[in-house]
């Protein structure tokens, strides 16, 4: 089997990892984008332009949410997850996310 070439998450699972990296202990925290936008002009096959804009994605962060929903995690909930794990650590790893080849 090749190696992998691309994990894939979804937003809860890229929460999840966010509020572990971030050592948050508790609250529900969810997913917080911050785009940009810029203007351009984009050349058609037939010469002329087409004006367009260009959405970037600036910074990746989370934010405190009110209530749980399929961007947001609960911070105190993956404390106890996470405290359940080490205790049953000789199950071997878990696979995360969906790989790609």
């Amino acid at each position: 089997m090749p190696a992998p070439t691309q994990f894939t998450f979804n937003y809860k699972e890229v929460a999840e990892l966010l509020v572990r990296k971030a050592e948050i202990t508790e609250g529900i925290w969810g997913l917080q984008i911050r785009f940009g936008m810029q203007a351009t002009n984009i050349n058609q096959p037939d010469g002329t332009l087409l004006p367009a804009a260009v959405v970037g994605i600036l910074e990746i962060g989370l934010q405190k949410f009110d209530k749980l929903n399929n961007i947001s995690v609960d911070a105190a909930e993956l404390v106890k997850q996470d405290a359940s794990k080490s205790a049953s650590r000789s199950e071997g790893p878990s696979q995360r996310g969906k790989v790609r080849h």
